[in-house]
């Protein structure tokens, strides 16, 4: 459907940052671009809206839009809640393959040298022990929105320094008790893990809206 297609260009623009917060998004431009009519333009735009990436406003028009504290705050809820339902599940379903596919992440997280490959492979190790709890709709429903969390591009701290030191000896723990079976232990493990990032994040976040705010004066 042309409404789908539609909907993945555009939301990979507004991930590559091709609008600016205070840019009109242009749907006669969008449509010439993507060599569609208005309609399926529009019907990605509503989508997209829904889902927090921009917000439209009749006779005004299509706007980027980046979340409030509140706004982030409550995805961020759903978001670690649905993360440790899911560990807790893998710690009943995970495989050995998949355990050992998480291993060897951990190995190469602690040689990697930029925070971009640790950011990818950290990644590359959630999703495994989502993947294994065997529930597609908890990890389709958080699929989209840890790729919210990486367009508003909240923090960079968690991969660095002794936050990024912190992160690995979590991950070393969560897995051991993935090895070990033990459904409560992963959960807790699991639900610190988040809750430390989620932190961060947060803070983060209110750091630079006030600092926002300070230039826009």
């Amino acid at each position: 459907m042309k409404k789908t297609q539609a909907y993945k260009i555009i939301k990979q623009m507004i991930m590559r940052n091709r609008f600016t917060q205070k840019q009109l998004i242009d749907i006669n431009q969008l449509a010439k671009e993507l060599n569609m009519s208005r309609t399926p333009i529009q019907k990605a735009l509503t989508q997209l809206e829904q889902e927090g990436y921009v917000t439209i406003t009749p006779q005004v028009g299509v706007f980027i839009k980046l979340p409030t504290l509140d706004e982030l705050h409550e995805r961020l809820a759903v978001v670690v809640a649905i993360d440790v339902y899911m560990a807790q599940c893998a710690a009943k379903f995970i495989t050995k393959e998949q355990l050992k596919k998480i291993s060897n992440i951990l190995d190469l997280m602690e040689n990697v040298e930029s925070e971009m490959e640790y950011e990818q492979l950290d990644h590359q190790f959630h999703r495994i022990i989502y993947q294994s709890s065997n529930n597609n709709y908890a990890f389709n429903l958080n699929k989209s929105n840890w790729d919210y969390l990486r367009y508003v591009r909240f923090t960079n701290e968690i991969f660095k320094d002794k936050f990024r030191e912190q992160s690995q000896l979590e991950h070393r723990l969560i897995v051991q008790a993935l090895q070990e079976r033990d459904v409560i232990l992963v959960r807790d493990l699991m639900e610190r893990h988040l809750r430390r990032a989620e932190g961060l994040v947060i803070d983060e976040y209110r750091l630079s809206k006030t600092a926002n705010l300070i230039v826009e004066k």
